[in-house]
């Protein structure tokens, strides 16, 4: 009996414990959901709601089009708006790619869906009318009117110029490394050393109400520099990443040069300097050595001659 009682007590303690667990991971999440139900083409709205967390979401549908494959989340929740496709059913998938607990820092992992099924209206008949004529019954069916199809709003840049303020003030033209598309949402570009500051251009639909663009005031650091584009209309947001990327001082790279340069001309001309006197040292022993030799010819020359002459003498002494 006591054993099944210990038993029992421990299978509620493990209970509590995974209720708890279930809480807190229910605290720190996220989350997706958009209607049960749409007619084709029809445009809805896609929740993502973020509970203490921060971050990006990406978010991925079958049958569908999005107006942004992203939102950024802030403990708050974010809309996409979608347009169905035909009739059928849309799958919709939201994954954590860069997303962390507001309060811990900690990485937040997984993916959340929901779908959405896609039906033809269910359009009733309206009562038949009958009326005479010349004895006939005529039977006269209204067809129902069509509703005119929702402006599809489109949240986004239409448009993007880049311009580089320098070190002395003067302004250049900078360029993306692609084509600005209003469907393409990140862009490198590449600056000179020189260029402390960018300035942006942007060219928006009229019903955007808001473009902030974080980064901007900031001066570049060598290396990347992000800068940040967010456009809302209250419930939809679009976002455009922008990768600066700032060449090194050319300066220092232009001081390390000079001093190579130096020490390259330096040993050139200790190299040439120590030619000139290994040219000069063997030109002066060369000039001794035919000296001394010229001289020993001489002496041996002198020597043979004054032999022969006493040779001579000592000849004619004997006749």
């Amino acid at each position: 009996m006591k054993q099944l009682k210990r038993l029992l007590y421990m299978i509620l303690f493990l209970g509590i414990i995974e209720i708890c667990f279930s809480l807190e991971s229910y605290a720190t999440s996220f989350s997706v959901s958009a209607p049960s139900s749409v007619q084709p083409g029809q445009s809805f709205t896609i929740t993502i709601k973020g509970n203490s967390v921060t971050g990006r979401i990406d978010v991925q549908v079958s049958n569908a089009t999005l107006n942004s494959s992203y939102v950024w989340v802030e403990n708050n929740s974010q809309s996409i708006t979608a347009t169905a496709g035909s009739e059928g059913s849309i799958s919709i998938t939201a994954t954590a790619t860069s997303l962390a607990d507001s309060d811990t820092g900690e990485d937040i992992y997984g993916t959340r869906s929901c779908s959405v099924s896609v039906q033809q209206p269910i359009v009733e008949a309206p009562p038949s009318e009958e009326y005479s004529d010349n004895n006939k019954t005529t039977r006269k069916t209204e067809e129902p009117e069509e509703e005119p199809e929702e402006e599809k709003r489109e949240l986004g840049l239409y448009g993007l110029a880049v311009k580089g303020e320098k070190e002395d003030g003067s302004i250049i033209e900078l360029s993306l490394d692609k084509e600005f598309e209003f469907s393409r949402h990140e862009y490198i570009i590449y600056v000179p050393s020189d260029v402390k500051k960018i300035d942006l251009e942007t060219e928006s639909y009229e019903y955007n109400e808001t473009t902030e663009i974080i980064g901007l005031e900031n001066e570049l650091v060598p290396g990347e520099n992000i800068i940040t584009i967010r456009i809302t209309d209250g419930d939809n947001e679009s976002i455009y990443t922008l990768k600066v990327i700032k060449e090194e001082m050319a300066e220092e790279i232009k001081e390390v040069e000079e001093t190579i340069e130096e020490t390259t001309k330096k040993e050139e001309i200790n190299f040439f300097n120590r030619e000139i006197s290994f040219q000069v040292k063997y030109f002066i022993l060369l000039v001794l050595g035919i000296v001394l030799g010229e001289a020993f010819i001489i002496i041996l020359l002198s020597k043979l001659i004054k032999r022969k002459q006493n040779g001579k003498s000592k000849r004619m002494k004997e006749k």
